[in-house]
């Protein structure tokens, strides 16, 4: 006889599931700092893309009218 228990419903596989809250401050302070600097990065990037869009519009716009 072979006794078995669902992996599902053990405190072991549902604690796996979740996460701890961590209360310190050093650990609120690098995760604003962490998201900050992701912002900053991907925004950088999107004015950038964007001021180069607009040289493109000025150039054609440029051309369309010497025509």
């Amino acid at each position: 006889m072979e006794l078995t228990v669902e992996r599902k419903s053990t405190q072991k596989y549902r604690r796996s599931l979740t996460s701890a809250p961590d209360e310190r401050t050093s650990s609120k302070i690098m995760g604003i700092i962490g998201g900050t600097v992701i912002i900053s990065v991907i925004g950088s990037i999107v004015l950038l893309d964007c001021a180069t869009c607009n040289i493109g519009r000025k150039g054609k716009a440029k051309k369309a009218a010497t025509k």
